[in-house]
């Protein structure tokens, strides 16, 4: 694993006794097309015949014989290619760069390390916790709202919804965070039909999902969601964070100085951003739910929007 392989990288396996070429059937998951090298009977070279997907683990197997016949032990293993940084970071101009956090909370101590460092860099924040963590921790949504966050809901028990009944999904609707300061809903794992949507609008809600994800739940290296956000950085996007989740902490701290530099304001508030930034970068694949919440993002950033739109209403 390490630091992560190239994506054009070459494989080798080493074997304690020659092997029979002929023998030898090498898998991967995903699939990736290889072509072989054999610089001597004990020593296999394997290099993809097309670049390896940025950021995925491949697990591989070998198998086969030795030349005496006996069979090989099956040689089982995986390794992770880097997710490049980007040759260059979308400049911000002033505009929104939306940081969200989803899950937890698990504990306060990360929480309130996470809320300080937002702080140092005036960053107001959407987090989606689930309903049933917050049980454990009656005083976890004054505190983030007192620094100037949203606490948003992400249903009671992060099930995935489109597989509850109507009157199920209801309840976790009906008991997820929020308190009447956020009416926006984010359904974990993305999972939503037209009947969740339905659902969560007929409760006063809308779907409101993300642009980059930075997969930290993973537990990828702090050095991987870093790349994810520069490359995905546009005035406008929502990031996908995690509460919980290793390596968040380590990369935003690489993060947010460097996305300041490129003139980003991390604010869920229109009314914080530059309104010359809008019409600048607006041209990746948005997967925000409904399609007209970028046009709407766009119509009340430049509106005199109340406070706090769409989050209080």
């Amino acid at each position: 694993m390490g630091a992560g392989a190239r994506l054009d990288t070459t494989i080798e396996v080493i074997f304690s006794s020659p092997v029979d070429r002929a023998s030898v059937e090498v898998t991967s998951v995903p699939p990736v097309t290889l072509s072989f090298g054999w610089p001597s009977p004990t020593r296999l070279s394997m290099t993809p015949k097309e670049s390896l997907r940025p950021g995925t683990t491949y697990q591989l197997r070998v198998s086969g014989q030795l030349t005496n016949g006996e069979a090989l032990h099956a040689v089982d293993w995986s390794f992770r290619t880097v997710f490049p940084a980007p040759r260059e970071v979308v400049q911000g101009r002033g505009g929104n760069l939306i940081l969200s956090f989803d899950d937890g909370p698990r504990g306060e101590a990360r929480t309130r390390r996470l809320l300080k460092l937002l702080a140092r860099h005036r960053a107001k924040a959407l987090f989606f916790p689930t309903g049933q963590n917050l049980k454990r921790y009656p005083r976890w949504v004054a505190e983030v709202e007192a620094a100037g966050h949203r606490v948003c809901n992400h249903s009671h028990t992060h099930p995935n919804l489109t597989a509850l009944s109507e009157a199920a999904l209801r309840r976790e609707i009906e008991l997820g965070a929020g308190h009447g300061q956020c009416h926006l809903f984010r359904p974990p794992m993305m999972a939503y039909d037209p009947r969740v949507r339905r659902v969560a609008e007929e409760l006063g809600y809308e779907l409101f999902l993300w642009d980059v994800d930075t997969r930290d739940w993973e537990e990828i290296s702090a050095g991987e969601i870093t790349n994810r956000v520069l490359r995905g950085a546009r005035p406008g996007a929502v990031v996908l964070f995690h509460i919980q989740a290793k390596h968040t902490l380590r990369a935003l701290r690489r993060l947010l100085p460097r996305l300041e530099k490129s003139d980003y304001v991390f604010s869920w508030d229109p009314r914080d951003a530059d309104p010359e930034a809008f019409g600048v970068g607006h041209e990746q694949t948005w997967v925000k739910d409904p399609a007209a919440q970028r046009a709407r993002w766009l119509e009340h950033f430049e509106s005199d929007a109340g406070p706090g739109w769409p989050f209080a209403r």
